[in-house]
């Protein structure tokens, strides 16, 4: 009796934070209240806004990192922070290469802008409708990318986003593939100098 309590005690803030307990389902869910907030315009000075949001994302973390836990999925605490992180998740205007990739199985897409400065990486973002290992995999691409050459850029293979991540899991692992190629891309473009299909 106890145990079914407990249960429904533990389940009842999940619930009224809108989640569900199925672990793709709850980090949409996740994601959308911390973009929701980020998108907010802040006026100078909200110094307390700032603070909350951070509040509301530090919540959100440690949700997913229970939520993970209790349903057996083996996700690091790096995959997690990349997972949530929107630091890079946006498109840029300006940009010198762009780079897209669609999961013919699923349908995620990943989106990849890079701007170059004296031939480095000076700016490199992102945006994905995939899960959490295809986000986080996308932000540690992008992040890896930040102030190398192009040549150098080409070291950022999905083994290279796998240890950057502290390790995934198996079946997660084509996610990293895709990050990978996505960047692939965006680098072709540079050098190319094709990009008129961004956006």
């Amino acid at each position: 009796m106890s145990s079914s309590v407990d249960t429904v005690a533990a389940a009842s803030p999940l619930r009224r934070n809108g989640l569900t307990g199925s672990p793709a389902a709850d980090y949409r869910v996740c994601r959308r209240g911390i973009q929701s907030k980020t998108r907010r315009a802040l006026p100078r000075g909200t110094g307390g806004a700032v603070r909350r949001m951070k509040e509301d994302r530090d919540i959100t973390l440690e949700i997913l990192r229970k939520l993970f836990a209790a349903t057996g999925t083996n996700y690091s605490e790096r995959l997690i922070d990349y997972g949530t992180s929107l630091d890079n998740a946006r498109p840029l205007e300006k940009h010198d290469g762009y780079g897209k990739l669609t999961d013919t199985d699923c349908g995620d897409v990943v989106e990849v802008w890079l701007r170059l400065r004296d031939g480095r990486i000076e700016e490199a973002t992102f945006q994905t409708t995939g899960c959490l290992p295809t986000h986080a995999s996308v932000a540690a691409a992008v992040a890896l990318a930040k102030g190398r050459t192009l040549r150098e850029c080409l070291r950022i293979t999905q083994s290279a986003i796998i240890e950057e991540l502290g390790g995934m899991p198996g079946p997660d692992r084509h996610c990293a593939l895709h990050a990978a190629r996505a960047l692939r891309r965006a680098l072709r473009s540079c050098v190319t100098g094709r990009k008129a299909k961004a956006g």
